[in-house]
């Protein structure tokens, strides 16, 4: 579709198995769309599917009923078939269609998918939501929470021992996973977990030197390291949970990282400053993850190495803006759309689509190869937020 919005819808489509309703985790400009002939799933990138779907049921891109056995599809699938480890009842962040690719066992993928699942069940109910509780109730989300000496949280799990490893400390998109494990045992250690490190009404006591905060031009900003984390983390914990948009602290987090990622961008560039012999002061930002220059990479503020700016970033702090910086942030992604600049075309599924996707003001002649659907995501989601009723996403 031409468009902003439904080019983003067209491109995302291409991400979904028909077959079996999951989502692949990486689509070419020329390459097939998730099928036969590109079936590398991704548990993070269903999980956000999951959301899209009923997004675009929302938005009357199909009935209600073809997006309930949509989201039915989906979580059968997963619940039948994905490769889950015995111990503590983690899924793969990856498989295939066979279901035979694994990759590591990763509570932060396995929480994206959940939140997305919840979020069907809630808007749904009925068969999606029975299929999203079981899905919930699979993994023992408080055995990835640690307080001694320091908050942690553990990413990865040993599917032959049930051992933890890779520890993390608030804060960043494993506030997921503490979500989940609060949901779970509000009462018990996950809640005090939750609310000491995160904060379930207002801003984090914290401990044990986490969460760090950083200043950014007179704002501050929660991190887990003497830098910012990228600014995918705050629109992931925005689209995937209740409490960060419940929550006074985060509602000014969300639009006080909007405000240090547009400084960053401001800053950095000039009347020079070109993509694809295009002018950009002024209308480019957006610290994301994805394709780059060095393969992929994950932008923060304040560090980027080739100064790459992502269109989906920009789209998922709309709903952190005020009406007067949405219209500011959907003119600069039109002038992008329309000027051709940063922005891909694809034959999909649906037709001919154009998307504001990832490029380099460090290396402006610079073309993304590829598209990562978790990446992605943030687009659609952003760029739908505006047409759905305010309170839309809270509510589910």
């Amino acid at each position: 579709g031409s468009g902003l919005l439904d080019g983003a819808v067209d491109f995302w489509l291409d991400f979904r198995d028909e077959r079996n309703g999951l989502f692949c985790d990486t689509l070419t400009f020329e390459g097939p769309a998730c099928g036969a002939e590109n079936s590398r799933y991704s548990s993070a990138a269903t999980g956000m599917g999951l959301v899209i779907d009923a997004l675009l049921t929302e938005l009357g891109v199909w009935s209600r009923a073809e997006g309930q056995r949509r989201a039915n599809q989906t979580l059968a699938s997963v619940l039948a078939s994905w490769p889950r480890e015995a111990h503590r009842g983690f899924l793969t962040h990856f498989t295939n269609e066979s279901f035979s690719l694994t990759a590591e066992y990763s509570t932060v993928d396995t929480a994206e998918l959940v939140l997305g699942g919840l979020f069907a069940g809630n808007y749904f109910g009925g068969d999606v939501k029975v299929s999203a509780e079981a899905l919930l109730a699979g993994p023992n989300w408080a055995s990835t929470l640690d307080d001694t000496p320091s908050p942690t949280i553990f990413a990865v799990v040993d599917p032959s021992t049930g051992a933890l490893s890779a520890d993390l400390h608030p804060f960043n998109e494993y506030y997921t996973v503490a979500y989940l494990a609060n949901l779970t045992d509000p009462t018990g250690v996950s809640g005090k977990f939750f609310e000491t490190y995160f904060g379930a009404l207002g801003q984090p006591v914290g401990g044990g030197g986490f969460p760090k905060i950083r200043e950014f031009f007179g704002v501050d900003l929660p991190t887990d390291h003497d830098g910012f984390v990228s600014s995918f983390i705050p629109q992931f914990c925005w689209f995937l949970t209740k409490s960060f948009q419940q929550n006074p602290y985060y509602q000014r987090v969300f639009s006080d990282w909007m405000l240090a990622d547009q400084k960053f961008w401001e800053l950095a560039l000039n009347g020079s400053s070109t993509v694809w012999g295009h002018p950009v002061q002024g209308r480019l930002w957006g610290c994301g993850a994805g394709d780059s220059p060095a393969g992929y990479h994950v932008e923060q503020v304040n560090s980027s190495k080739d100064m790459v700016a992502s269109g989906a970033i920009m789209a998922g702090f709309l709903p952190a803006a005020d009406s007067t910086q949405q219209k500011e942030i959907l003119a600069q992604l039109q002038w992008l759309y329309d000027n051709n600049v940063c922005t891909y075309p694809r034959k999909t599924r649906r037709g001919d689509a154009r998307v504001v996707w990832r490029c380099s003001v460090g290396q402006p002649a610079w073309r993304a190869s590829a598209v990562d659907s978790i990446d992605f995501a943030t687009a659609v989601l952003g760029l739908g937020s505006g047409s759905v009723a305010a309170g839309w996403f809270v509510t589910y």
